[in-house]
């Protein structure tokens, strides 16, 4: 389960930024995983809550909220955007070969403490 390396690797970033920051707790941090970035959402949230309980300060307790970004496919040939996840990489406007725009991200998007 990659997730929890994942997670610590959130923390150890979280960490670093936290006392960069001054911040001697943080309360919530916001994650956005993509729809098809091998990451298990409720198995990361798991493992950074209990990572987060014995990581020491600032991170304890630290809240973790967790938005997935849709998988979304941009044709290389015509240029239309769509679902990726209900159409695969192929473009259903005019069946040329599709690039993910979306969809494989993992990254913190904010966090909040004091």
């Amino acid at each position: 389960m990659h997730e929890v390396s994942l997670a610590q690797s959130l923390l150890d970033v979280l960490e670093e930024s936290a006392r960069e920051q001054g911040i001697t707790r943080v309360h919530r941090v916001k994650v956005v995983v993509g729809q098809w970035s091998a990451v298990l959402p409720e198995a990361l949230s798991t493992s950074f809550e209990l990572l987060a309980a014995h990581v020491g300060p600032p991170l304890t307790g630290a809240e973790l909220t967790i938005a997935v970004n849709p998988a979304v496919g941009e044709c290389t040939t015509c240029g239309e955007r769509y679902d990726a996840d209900e159409k695969g990489l192929s473009c259903p406007a005019c069946g040329g070969t599709a690039r993910l725009v979306s969809g494989t991200e993992l990254y913190i998007d904010s966090y909040e403490g004091e």
